[in-house]
């Protein structure tokens, strides 16, 4: 029982919906990419991997594979794109070692910023550039709401 001078405050309940969709400009990332030889994409992750890994965008893959004229075309993510330049002597010297090395001609792409957390989320993003989606296994389990 309660105390008699106690008060009891009426607590009104708000339905909260998932996050708002963010536009385009705020869910992606700007980075440098190149077209790269099918054969050469191993040594290039590889080096990319130790030299410039994309630790924020775990969920970004890194080649991206299209079919031109019955030919495979692979891109590659190098690194972010600076916000003070687009000259390669902004890039970080392993990235600019590796540019000559291998003669690429790079490019500026957007890819999504953080991971997708519904499939159509996924499908959107994959638009841009190849993402990994890992859908939640049993929410209900995890939060004890289960049936």
């Amino acid at each position: 029982m309660a105390a008699a001078n106690e008060q009891f405050v009426d607590w009104d309940i708000i339905h909260v919906t998932g996050n708002a969709p963010l536009s385009l400009e705020d869910s992606t990332v700007n980075v440098v990419a190149a077209k790269i030889e099918p054969k050469l994409a191993s040594a290039i992750i590889r080096q990319l991997n130790h030299i410039c890994p994309l630790e924020n965008l775990r969920h970004v893959k890194r080649v991206k594979r299209e079919n031109s004229q019955g030919k495979v075309e692979l891109s590659i993510i190098i690194c972010l794109s600076s916000e003070n330049g687009s000259s390669i002597e902004a890039f970080p010297s392993g990235v600019r070692q590796l540019i000559d090395n291998y003669n690429l001609t790079f490019f500026y792409a957007k890819v999504s910023k953080c991971q997708a957390t519904s499939k159509e989320e996924w499908e959107e993003q994959c638009k841009l550039w190849p993402t990994s989606f890992h859908p939640p296994t049993n929410p209900e389990g995890v939060f004890g709401f289960g049936c």
